[in-house]
């Protein structure tokens, strides 16, 4: 235990429903109001006070809203299949979502795959609202079924008969012709063969044994860890996850390896050279020189790893300071999407410190965006004034840009060619006013 709590991802989140993490240990967090997914490591810096705004989304969903997520890892299911973001939606499109995550930049971007996961006929089961999936130990897919018929923002009283508190439904899914994985025997095991399931493929099985790692005496743990990690070669790519798994164990038991970390920091993978970073970050206050080391990562070869830096240097402070904000400055013309939008709110958090009081927070651009504005451009300067409280309530998160889109176009529900669509944000230049009911049939 560290004893140490702090806000992660301060942001003007509407229900942050979902967070999952890839093989690397890269955190995807889902927004379920307008299912906005976005790539944690982006926008998760310190703050002292107030919240991050305006990051970009890493997946145009087709749909919202979604109440749960999940990362396929299961050799039972194809190799074209590891990875995929699984995104559950319950109204428009009453199904799980596939999207193909892959590299791009410093970040991670999602590509929709027809078809999802699975679908439901809203008119043979129309209240099929998939609202969590998990990977279970033999490889298959658990589906949690709401099976609500009354759903939305109490627009039914709490006490209506039709509201049904007893019923849910769980589904599990397999692929056909492929063989179920053999569960791994997890409780009650001991350290060695715990440290070994730390090889295996799929994410829930190494996650567990961590889990039941943490059940033993901290100093045998990590004991058992040092010796059993002498087995691979940082120099090799094919070892560096498994290392990074020993330094995640340290991490988990709250010890410092500095060894494991310089080695991982030399490694050949670029993910295991950022995640090395992300532990230097919340072990600062026990690492010599820990700034140090970040000042060397932020000149690293490959922009995930300087993205990482970017975010640790928001939370360093004190003596530090001026420090930080000399290699924040590295990155200071980077086009990166993700380290563009890092760097500033870490030059934010950098400049409030009374070290960093100095730092003139307009000599950095702010992000370009496209601007829109009044129809009517002779408005008087009191109607203008209006206009300008009123885009920036628009322009909230999870407010009206969620739906209606910042162009005003609105957001159209999945498309199925065969039926008129339903659950459609209509265009703001349809509205006469705002409707009591968006959720309009055109």
């Amino acid at each position: 235990m560290t004893y140490k709590f702090s806000r992660y991802v301060p942001y003007g989140f509407a229900n942050p429903h979902g967070r999952v993490f890839d093989y690397w240990g890269n955190d995807i967090i889902t927004d379920a109001t307008g299912n906005s997914n976005y790539f944690g490591p982006g926008f998760s810096g310190h703050l002292d006070s107030g919240s991050h705004s305006g990051y970009h989304q890493m997946w145009s969903r087709p749909s919202r809203p979604c109440p749960g997520t999940a990362i396929l890892s299961s050799r039972h299911f194809p190799e074209d299949w590891q990875g995929t973001f699984l995104n559950t939606n319950v109204i428009t499109y009453q199904g799980i979502f596939r999207a193909k995550l892959t590299e791009e930049g410093s970040g991670i971007k999602g590509t929709t795959i027809e078809p999802g996961l699975i679908k439901t006929d809203n008119t043979k089961a129309g209240n099929f609202r998939p609202s969590g999936v998990a990977v279970a130990p033999d490889g298959s897919l658990y589906v949690m079924d709401w099976s609500q018929m009354l759903i939305g923002h109490l627009q039914h009283h709490l006490r209506d008969p039709n509201r049904d508190h007893q019923h849910g439904r769980l589904y599990r899914i397999t692929f056909p012709g492929r063989p179920l994985l053999t569960p791994k025997k997890i409780f009650g095991e001991s350290i060695t063969n715990l440290l070994e399931l730390l090889k295996e493929h799929e994410d829930n099985v190494r996650q567990r044994a961590k889990v039941e790692l943490h059940k033993y005496d901290s100093a045998e743990v990590i004991a058992a860890t040092q010796k059993w990690v002498k087995q691979f070669d940082p120099s090799k790519k094919a070892d560096a996850h498994h290392i990074l798994e020993a330094l995640w164990v340290h991490q988990w038991h709250n010890a410092v390896n500095l060894d494991l970390i310089k080695a991982l920091l030399k490694s050949p993978e670029h993910n295991a050279r950022a995640q090395a970073v992300r532990v230097v970050c919340y072990q600062r206050d026990r690492i010599p020189d820990a700034i140090g080391i970040v000042e060397a990562a932020i000149k690293d070869e490959h922009p995930r790893v300087r993205l990482e830096a970017v975010r640790a240097l928001s939370f360093f402070n004190g003596a530090d300071t001026k420090r930080a904000i000399a290699a924040a400055l590295v990155v200071k013309e980077e086009k990166d999407q993700n380290i563009a939008y890092c760097f500033r709110e870490t030059m934010k958090q950098l400049s409030s410190l009374p070290e960093g009081k100095e730092f003139n927070m307009a000599t950095i651009k702010k992000p370009s965006e496209t601007v829109y504005g009044p129809t009517d451009k002779k408005i008087s300067k009191a109607d203008k004034k209006l206009y300008d409280l009123g885009k920036e309530v628009y322009f909230r998160e999870a407010i009206c840009v969620t739906c209606h889109q910042a162009d005003g176009k609105g957001i159209e529900s999945y498309p199925d060619k065969t039926k008129p669509t339903f659950g459609t944000y209509p265009s703001l230049a349809r509205m006469t006013g705002y409707p009591t009911n968006p959720w309009i049939r055109r």
